[in-house]
Parts: C-alpha cells; structure tokens; sequence
C-alpha cells in the first residue's frame, strides 16, 4: 500500500471535533470532582452510560478518520463510515499495532483487535438499543478510557514528523 503523507488541517478538524465528543463522553461518565469522577451522589448515580458510550464511540471514528485524512487513505462511508474496526483496518498494519498495543496490551495487539471487532458498531447500536437486542456488554468506563487513549496516539501520529520512520 503506497501512502502519501500530508498536512491536512481536514485530519486536524477530524480530530478537533473527536476530541469535543470525547469531552461529552466524560461529561456523561460522571461529575468530575477536582481530579476524580464521581458517578454516585448523595445516593443518586450521576453517570448517563448510553450518552457516555454513544459520544465516546463516535469520538473513536473521528480519530481514526483524522489519522486516515492525514494518510490520505479513503474509505467507504456508507460500509466503513461507523464501524470502528473497519476504519482501524484501513490504517497500514505498523500503525495498527501501534495503536492497539498503545491502547489495548502492549504484548498483545488482539486485545484491542478483538474488544474493536465486538464494539465495532457501539455508536449506530448503542444509540438503538431499543431496537437491538438491548444493553450490550459495554462499560462506560472501558470505552471512554480507550478513546481517551486513542486521543492520546493519535494526536502524536497526526504531529509526528517521521510518520514515514513510524509506519516502516
């Protein structure tokens, strides 16, 4: 796969407004007290986990799209344009296990691979879940703090100066 590095202010605006919806999803995870979040108050859960899972997942697309806009790689946005595992698929396979070992186990990428492949769709389905099977066994707090992380690789792939160097 040839890829064509560009300076994209596009990959910066992908990653801006990820960065907005990851903002919500910690919003809806819980009250941030100081340095911590608390989910329970006065006897009271605080936490809105269907809006924290929702913004938090589509924080994840608009991150792996930046990093694809940077690459210049397209994709199909009506076949991969919600599915968080195809986008990451897109990406050139150095790159993959970059962000899976950054974000899942940094000995083992099918961590990350396999927990994406069965959340892949959490945005389309979570906002659904009336009309799906219901709740799916999604934690707030697993895919908020994935995004967080994938906020966190993604921003220094879309600055890295040798992100040739890195995707070799």
């Amino acid at each position: 796969m040839e890829i064509h590095i560009h300076s994209s202010t596009k990959a910066r605006d992908y990653f801006n407004q990820g960065k907005q919806f990851l903002e919500a999803a910690w919003n809806c995870y819980g009250k941030k007290n100081d340095t911590v979040f608390s989910i329970i108050e006065n006897g009271k859960l605080q936490q809105l986990p269907a809006p924290c899972v929702v913004n938090a997942a589509f924080s994840c697309e608009m991150f792996f799209k930046s990093l694809l806009h940077k690459l210049n790689i397209s994709y199909d946005r009506n076949r991969e344009g919600h599915d968080l595992y195809l986008l990451y698929k897109r990406l050139p396979s150095r790159i993959q296990d970059i962000i899976a070992r950054f974000c899942g186990d940094r000995h083992n990428v099918t961590f990350f691979e396999n927990w994406l492949k069965v959340h892949s769709k959490d945005f389309v389905d979570i906002r659904y879940f009336i009309e799906c099977n219901g709740w799916t066994e999604m934690s707030p707090v697993t895919i908020v703090t994935i995004a967080d992380n994938l906020s966190r690789i993604i921003d220094y792939l879309l600055i890295s100066s040798n992100l040739e160097e890195i995707m070799q």
